[in-house]
């Protein structure tokens, strides 16, 4: 019965905001400019929402933790075995929780290409909106087991930790993982090679040097040569 009324709480939303999305079908609007974040694949979609929703480490606020427990009320619960609730949401662009400037939004639309042996022929793209950042996650359009996760440029460093523990829980990923993703694409200072603090020259600079040595090596030897014939 709990579920049930999870449920139930959770379509009322979508009818309310129906008539909001004839005026503002786009999602992303707020969103910003976005880098790649992580892939999952089949469950792991399942595994990474559900480990927000969770909260484990603490690391979310009241709010926080509500939107992602209404994410995963509409999309991670698995009703019929299919893995996920996808399938059962509505079609369309809806605002399925709006709170203290933390907004989840998701549109469901017909998929550009059709599967061969399948007649879920629609795709889910979900948008998280907070002052602490954003991210999206999309559902590949040609292939529906795959989810694409982008996150915003601004995003904090705790909110990225939150999405980074969620990534690890759902890939499996040692917890070291972590480490290197205190910024999207940008590793530690550590690792990045400097031009004053690099020692070693690159393949392609050993090759060149190395390259030109002995070709300089082998004019001299056949100037010398060529000298000692004309003695």
């Amino acid at each position: 019965m709990g579920l049930f009324n999870r449920l139930k709480r959770l379509m009322a939303p979508q009818e309310e905001t129906s008539e909001k999305s004839e005026f503002n079908t786009n999602i992303y609007a707020e969103l910003g400019i976005v880098e790649p974040f992580t892939v999952l694949a089949g469950g792991q979609f399942n595994s990474f929402i559900g480990n927000l929703s969770q909260n484990k480490h603490r690391i979310l606020n009241q709010t926080e933790q509500e939107a992602f427990e209404q994410l995963w009320y509409a999309a991670g619960i698995d009703l019929g075995g299919t893995g996920n609730n996808l399938w059962n949401l509505k079609k369309g662009s809806f605002e399925i929780y709006n709170k203290d400037s933390v907004i989840i939004r998701f549109e469901k639309k017909s998929a550009e290409v059709k599967d061969k042996y399948s007649s879920d022929s629609e795709r889910v793209n979900f948008v998280y909106l907070s002052k602490d950042g954003n991210f999206v996650i999309n559902q590949n359009d040609r292939n529906q087991k795959v989810f694409l996760v982008y996150v915003s440029e601004d995003i904090t460093d705790r909110l990225l930790r939150v999405l980074s523990e969620a990534e690890i829980e759902a890939l499996d990923l040692e917890p070291e993982s972590i480490q290197g993703k205190n910024r999207v694409g940008i590793p530690n200072n550590a690792n990045i090679p400097t031009i004053e603090t690099r020692t070693e020259s690159t393949i392609q600079e050993r090759y060149k040097i190395n390259g030109t040595q002995n070709n300089l090596e082998r004019i001299d030897r056949n100037v010398s040569s060529r000298d000692d014939g004309e003695r």
